[in-house]
């Protein structure tokens, strides 16, 4: 098909969500937007979840002009089929693939603009992966950078500071799109 208007493919299968969005950059559009819970399942689930948002926006696969993908933290085997995905398809394509932050595209889903939060992933045995950030009018203002933190730590700290604690907040895959052509590498974040 290859509509003229570029098309962004956002993914992330880094935490126990799956995220996928269409998303042109021409006025600043969103063609499609899955957010389902995958549990360890993403490898079964991404490929066809694709196929069927592209066929619903009327798109096909050869449309896609840059990928964006979720580098986490996260779940090991999460963001190796993610990341290997969007890369294989990536290359397949003759497309850019850029990377983004899981945790930025949780707090772009879950907060307000203004609002401050620690978006927080679970990295199992009482921790998780969490980092304070700040939506803007514009965008995210990272404020503490992601880090391991037992969730008594991290309590404790979003409280001090009045924050919101962002439990399992799904990442934003139009988030994700958007910043497609953005040019960060696509290395997943081990914490």
């Amino acid at each position: 098909m290859n509509d003229a208007a570029p098309l962004h493919l956002g993914l992330d299968t880094s935490t126990a969500w799956l995220a996928l969005s269409l998303y042109s950059p021409v006025g600043d559009t969103v063609l499609a937007n899955e957010v389902v819970r995958a549990e360890r399942e993403h490898a079964a689930l991404l490929l066809p979840l694709l196929q069927e948002t592209l066929a619903r926006a009327g798109r096909e696969v050869g449309d896609i002009t840059a990928i964006g993908a979720g580098t986490g933290p996260g779940s090991y085997t999460g963001l190796r089929v993610g990341l290997a995905s969007a890369a294989g398809l990536a290359a397949g394509l003759g497309v850019p693939l850029s990377g983004v932050s899981s945790l930025e595209a949780a707090a772009f889903a879950a907060l307000r603009p203004g609002k401050t939060g620690w978006p927080a992933f679970d990295a199992r045995r009482g921790n998780a992966y969490a980092a304070r950030i700040r939506r803007t009018a514009s965008g995210l203002a990272v404020l503490v950078p992601p880090r391991k933190i037992s969730w008594e730590e991290l309590g404790r700290l979003a409280g001090e500071r009045g924050d919101t604690l962002l439990r399992d907040p799904a990442p934003s895959a139009v988030w994700t799109a958007a910043r497609a052509a953005a040019g960060e590498a696509a290395t997943a974040l081990y914490l």
